[in-house]
């Protein structure tokens, strides 16, 4: 950690507030701001590569509505076999470096059949199915041993959030999250069992960085882009180009809500 950290502070001198965390085929946001530096995973000690599709893998400085955010181009997920613990490394990082607040996007199946594709939903909650937490990863110190899910996800940023979606008129829900590892999509069974238990989406990844957030006291935010619907009764093959494809039509659309959220913060 303090190599990391070290290497960070020497190539990124501006102090950041935020952490911004974009998934599959939301990369492309990074365009649109004034980059202050850019770093490859790969040159970062102790960071890993991603393996994701559409993960560019880059960690950027930059500016959105004048503030000054970091933004992580891809992320690291179990599936591509990394322990729970490893895909929140950036996250300690970030902590580390003195950030406060996270948003974090991803792609996710929509379970709640009001929802359409392309849709956002707000994640005002979540249900952790995965196993293994990626907070046992630093249990023997004793500030970090227990975490209190008590407003995992800030209902400030949220009303925020909603404010600025009634702004731009921005199809918003909210909703809760179910986070599975993969990288099996689910079946009809789990289709089924997941909207008993309550959960609006299914996604394999955000909730390990909410997680890992939370335990440094730094205020979350989650925002999942609803790449199709997944009914039990009607399944068809999965077709990942059009997936991937719905997070890159909706980059400008998360750039624009991502801009006016956080010029009100």
């Amino acid at each position: 950690m303090r190599e990391t950290v070290s290497f960070l502070q020497n190539k990124i001198e501006t102090e950041h507030d935020i952490l911004l965390i974009l998934g599959s085929g939301f990369g492309r946001i990074v365009d649109k701001i004034s980059v202050q530096a850019s770093i490859s995973y790969q040159d970062i000690p102790h960071f890993m590569r991603t393996n994701a599709p559409t993960h560019d893998g880059n960690l950027v400085s930059g500016k959105i509505a004048e503030k000054n955010v970091l933004i992580m181009q891809g992320r690291f997920h179990i599936y591509e076999g990394y322990e729970a613990a490893f895909t929140t490394y950036p996250v300690r990082v970030s902590a580390e470096l003195g950030v406060k607040l996270l948003i974090t996007t991803n792609l996710s199946g929509g379970i709640n059949q009001t929802f359409n594709v392309g849709d956002f939903m707000v994640v005002e909650d979540h249900i952790h199915l995965s196993g293994p937490s990626p907070l046992i990863w630093g249990v023997q110190e004793d500030s970090g041993k227990f975490t209190d899910m008590y407003e995992a996800y800030s209902p400030r940023l949220i009303a925020l959030c909603e404010k600025s979606m009634a702004e731009l008129n921005i199809s918003l829900h909210r909703g809760v999250l179910a986070y599975l590892t993969g990288p099996a999509f689910e079946t009809r069974a789990e289709l089924r069992m997941l909207k008993t238990l309550g959960a609006d989406a299914v996604g394999w990844s955000l909730v390990p960085e909410a997680l890992e957030a939370r335990r440094r006291g730094i205020d979350v935010l989650g925002l999942a882009c609803i790449s199709d619907i997944s009914n039990p009764e009607k399944m068809v093959p999965v077709d990942l180009e059009e997936l991937y494809q719905v997070g890159s039509d909706k980059a400008d659309t998360l750039f624009e809500l991502l801009e006016d959220f956080i010029g009100r913060l």
